[in-house]
């Protein structure tokens, strides 16, 4: 196994070994960026890199620790220990088969089509697609869902399959109404950029 070079890196080859879920992969990336964001914008140097490492355990150290241990719980209790932030991933499957309702060249017998065509249309959900939710760039800046749904009409689109109604209407139709359009206009427009 190569050694990782950096944190992105090192994330996909523990995911790989722990055989995790995509979702928590992408939830590690997206907290990374944060962190590094929010690094690069400060002037602060990075206090991973500088903090000298403790020796001995002071009685400030163990009460500043017992105190910080108690807040978590705290807000763990409160939040009902839901700390699931969702990703384009929960996304993804749902609407696209809400797209290929309404896709000319597909109609009603999608679900007919045997895995094989499906496969060479490039419309299950995986490859192209999942590769695309990872631009933790627009899962920082817009809501998963739009990401999602951006995501899906653009690979419908590349692979030739064309939306037969106005795309506003369908944005709100396979989005549920739960995606704003200026989002996914702005999304699609980034998607294409990349």
């Amino acid at each position: 196994m190569p050694i990782p070079k950096d944190s992105f890196a090192f994330t996909d080859a523990l995911a790989d070994i722990l055989r995790l879920p995509d979702e928590t992969l992408a939830m590690s990336y997206i907290y990374m960026n944060k962190y590094l964001r929010f690094y690069r914008t400060s002037n602060t140097p990075n206090s991973l890199d500088s903090t000298p490492q403790l020796t001995t355990l002071t009685p400030t150290y163990t009460t500043l620790r017992s105190t910080l241990v108690q807040a978590e719980l705290i807000l763990l209790r409160v939040l009902a220990f839901e700390l699931d932030l969702p990703s384009p991933f929960q996304y993804l499957a749902r609407y696209l088969t809400r797209a290929m309702e309404d896709v000319e060249t597909a109609g009603e017998g999608f679900d007919e089509w045997g895995q094989q065509a499906k496969e060479e249309y490039g419309v299950l959900v995986g490859g192209i697609m999942e590769g695309r939710c990872k631009n933790y760039e627009l899962s920082n800046l817009f809501p998963a869902r739009a990401v999602a749904l951006g995501v899906v009409y653009l690979v419908l689109g590349e692979r030739g399959l064309k939306v037969e109604r106005d795309v506003n209407v369908w944005v709100q139709d396979v989005g549920s109404g739960k995606v704003d359009v200026e989002d996914f206009e702005e999304v699609v427009e980034m998607l294409r950029k990349t």
